[in-house]
């Protein structure tokens, strides 16, 4: 059972970008439609194999993904909808501050788990006190129980934030609270590694039910059961050791271990996978009711 706090004052990016539809006349789902209508007839018209990997089909995809970013759902319907809120600068400076650091937290969270399908109506936020919440927070598992995260881009970062945190926000305090939670979190190796364990146990017996039919397992010998809760168990510490990994990672300890011989950044690791989650290209290929555009 999980428990959350639930306050009038919260709203989706769902409900933003509805609101912003209602203003200029359009419907939520007509991006999509022309979407959808445009890859047809592109398709059709470029006489291209409907391959993943079609060069032609990419580039059609990063052409309507940026035609769609200036005819329908332009990158300042966030930043308008909290200026609505906010009149005065120094209200609407203090809420974007709180605005980058929860998102970096929920950020952090999403990549170390390999949390997926950030759909705008899955991510809230309070409008008096900005705190934030995340709804189906599920990890994606492959078919070998691990924790891998398969979307093209590790995490949301979609024109709108990057407009509302703005680009100085996004190397500054956005980077600098990654980091900070990932070198707090290594730091304390032991302890979030037990934490871990108790969460990573319930997703995999989850993914084990799913994954064999009840009744098979049922009929499975007394060694055979023995056997696969070794391999429950097994793979539950290998998925904390890569989720261990990620935090290390955003932690940027070996950049730091390395910071005299190197002449990067210490903080590079992060600043690729901001650049990977705000490529357009990368964002082209994320289905069309992810609203990449928003």
């Amino acid at each position: 059972v999980r428990l959350i706090q639930d306050q009038e004052s919260f709203v989706s990016l769902q409900d933003v970008y509805e609101r912003h539809c209602c203003h200029v006349g359009i419907l939520p789902e007509d991006p999509i439609l022309y979407f959808r209508d445009c890859m047809f007839k592109g398709i059709e018209a470029l006489q291209i194999p409907f391959k993943k990997g079609s060069v032609d089909l990419l580039n059609l995809r990063v052409d309507l993904f940026e035609e769609i970013c200036q005819k329908f759902v332009t990158s300042n319907i966030l930043n308008n909808y909290v200026k609505s809120i906010y009149y005065d600068f120094s209200s609407f400076w203090n809420f974007r501050r709180k605005f980058i650091s929860q998102y970096a937290s929920m950020v952090f969270v999403t990549y170390i788990l390999s949390i997926g399908h950030r759909f705008p109506h899955k991510i809230g936020f309070s409008r008096d006190s900005c705190a934030f919440i995340s709804t189906e927070l599920l990890p994606a598992l492959n078919q070998s129980g691990q924790f891998t995260l398969t979307e093209a881009v590790p995490f949301r970062l979609t024109p709108n934030i990057q407009s509302f945190v703005t680009d100085f926000g996004i190397e500054g305090p956005f980077t600098t609270f990654i980091a900070a939670l990932g070198q707090s979190l290594s730091g304390k190796k032991q302890d979030l590694a037990d934490y871990l364990t108790l969460f990573v146990r319930d997703e995999i017996f989850s993914w084990a039910e799913t994954s064999q039919d009840s009744s098979a397992v049922s009929s499975i010998p007394t060694d055979g059961i023995i056997n696969m809760q070794s391999e429950i168990a097994g793979k539950i510490f290998q998925n904390v050791e890569i989720i261990m990994k990620r935090v290390q990672t955003l932690g940027c300890s070996k950049e730091i271990e390395k910071a005299a011989e190197s002449l990067q950044p210490l903080d590079q690791t992060i600043l690729d996978l901001i650049s990977c989650a705000a490529n357009p290209q990368k964002l082209a290929h994320m289905d069309s009711h992810w609203h990449p555009w928003l």
